[in-house]
């Protein structure tokens, strides 16, 4: 199942033209700036927290990206 997680992953991602405009988060069309943001503890990856459904931030003491959840867990 990680296997298939992760190939489909790296299937839909794709490169922007501006990687400052985007998120990490797949397929991210918020521009940075527009809303609060969160970064994975393991890899560092910054997301913009209405790509993962966050609507507290504060409140995740540890948040660990779905792309690393996929690797190693």
């Amino acid at each position: 199942m990680r296997k298939y997680v992760m190939h489909a992953i790296c299937t839909a991602s794709q490169s922007p033209d501006d990687p400052d405009r985007m998120c990490d988060a797949l397929p991210c069309t918020q521009p940075k700036g527009a809303c609060t943001w969160i970064n994975c503890d393991v890899c560092g990856r910054w997301v913009d927290c209405n790509c993962v459904n966050i609507s507290d931030p504060k409140s995740i003491k540890d948040y660990v990206c779905v792309i690393c959840t996929a690797i190693y867990t």
